[in-house]
């Protein structure tokens, strides 16, 4: 039972397991908490106290003590004897230093000392190495011993509002961290061993004036969430980016080159990544980024076709060969189905699921629109070169019309004539809306190799569940 007052706490005696002053005044420790032999839990906060009785000993079946924003300036050696303590906060008081006799507290797990005015690490602490959870912030820490490496068993350190200038390569040795804050410090730089920690997920280096970007910590194997790196307003784009890194189980060492593409980054090197591992990028329902990726690859040399080229497509492909087969032989251009040592452009379709070998090969990249594109302009078709203004309104009204015979007759003109890019809209808004199940069939083939990358390749590729498990 709970008691919130000691009243209350007297009227229930034994019953009681745990009792919460909060916000009441008190001239001194309170003397009745003694009595209350089965107290598990004891939080006296905001009362003014500024000392604590030896006696607190007594209180054996204690497992949490919370005496946080008082006036304390010493806690007793008597809280060594509280043996089944796991919980420690005595943050915001007038603390300088911790009895030694609190490593005795084997049970203890979580200890908060933020507030105080600690100007070194507790020697304490540093004899506790089964702590979880350690909170120093808002205290006078300028720096940290090598020893704080041996409290392995810590999964979350906050040091944040302190004067730190440096951090002990020992704090790599803290392999089951799982949250550090480091915010407001003075730090120079970190420890290259930090960016190493396996299941570290959270990392705070905010607020350190003189700290280069900590763009290194980007390869936290674990990393969920991290502040620091960039301004509070483009905090939440990179958490979306690494909660993309996580979601397709992207490999922790792409995360630079990925942000450095989210921050706008014009010289990002895509082939800097293995043939298979720019695949498995072009393969994700992540549109924004395979739709840069696919520009970059087209604009990395120019798509200058000519007589000879061999063409060999790329994933799903949304061109069928057999329709544009006479036109590019006409051309004097091959189609190779498999890449090999003849083959001078790649055909950028949906899902390539296997990229061949690009090191050192000067393959150019193209895409279908503007494969047809062109087919169109070299083949001089009027629709798509120059059309004029009475061709399209044609065109039109031949759509928009309704009726199936004038619709195919429309198709057959710029199947004839090339595909004018006033009337894509008007083919697709047709298409979207026709309930001619042969007539939609035929707009869509005609249209979606023409459409934008970011309006064609949306769709998640069927080998995304396999992106991440190789």
């Amino acid at each position: 039972m709970t008691a919130y007052n000691i009243p209350q706490a007297i009227t229930l005696g034994d019953n009681i397991t745990e009792l919460i002053l909060e916000a009441q005044p008190l001239d001194g420790w309170p003397v009745e908490v003694f009595a209350l032999k089965n107290l598990r839990i004891l939080r006296i906060r905001h009362g003014g106290l500024k000392s604590v009785p030896a006696d607190i000993g007594k209180l054996k079946n204690l497992d949490e003590l919370d005496l946080s924003h008082n006036a304390i300036t010493k806690l007793p050696a008597g809280i060594g004897k509280l043996d089944r303590l796991s919980v420690l906060h005595v943050s915001h008081n007038r603390l300088s230093s911790l009895p030694a006799a609190l490593s005795r507290c084997l049970t203890l797990r979580e200890l908060d000392i933020s507030g105080n005015c600690f100007s070194r690490c507790p020697q304490v602490v540093l004899s506790a190495p089964w702590l979880a959870r350690l909170r120093m912030a808002g205290n006078q820490l300028q720096k940290l011993p090598a020893t704080l490496g041996d409290c392995t068993q810590l999964q979350e350190l906050d040091l944040s509002q302190n004067a730190l200038t440096t951090l002990p390569a020992a704090i790599g040795k803290l392999v089951k961290l799982r949250k550090l804050d480091l915010s407001h410090n003075n730090l120079r730089r970190l420890p290259a061993a930090l960016s190493k920690l396996p299941w570290l997920e959270e990392i705070d280096v905010s607020d350190n004036p003189t700290l280069p970007q900590p763009i290194a910590l980007l390869a936290l194997p674990a990393l969920k969430r991290l502040r620091g790196l960039t301004t509070p307003e483009k905090t939440d784009m990179l958490h979306e980016l690494v909660d993309n890194c996580n979601r397709y189980k992207l490999p922790p060492a792409w995360r630079k080159l990925l942000w450095q593409w989210r921050e706008g980054a014009t010289a990002v090197d895509w082939l800097t990544l293995p043939a298979a591992d720019l695949s498995k990028l072009l393969n994700l329902s992540w549109p924004e980024l395979t739709v840069a990726i696919r520009a970059y690859l087209y604009e990395l040399r120019p798509a200058q076709l000519a007589p000879g080229a061999v063409i060999t497509p790329l994933g799903e492909c949304l061109i069928r060969y057999h329709d544009i087969e006479a036109r590019l032989q006409q051309q004097g251009i091959q189609w190779r189905e498999k890449a090999d040592k003849t083959t001078t452009h790649l055909l950028l379709g949906a899902a390539p699921i296997q990229l061949p070998v690009l090191k050192n090969r000067p393959y150019i990249f193209i895409g279908e629109r503007e494969l047809l594109k062109w087919l169109d302009r070299i083949e001089g078709r009027y629709l798509a070169l120059d059309p004029p203004a009475e061709k399209l309104d044609m065109l039109r009204r031949l759509l928009m019309n309704g009726q199936r015979q004038q619709v195919l007759l429309a198709i057959q003109m710029i199947k004839g004539g090339g595909m004018p890019e006033e009337i894509l809209p008007v083919l697709i808004s047709v298409s979207n809306s026709c309930d001619d199940i042969l007539i939609r069939d035929k707009l869509s083939q005609m249209t979606i190799p023409y459409m934008a990358e970011n309006e064609k390749h949306t769709k998640p590729s069927p080998i995304l569940s396999n992106v991440g498990k190789e």
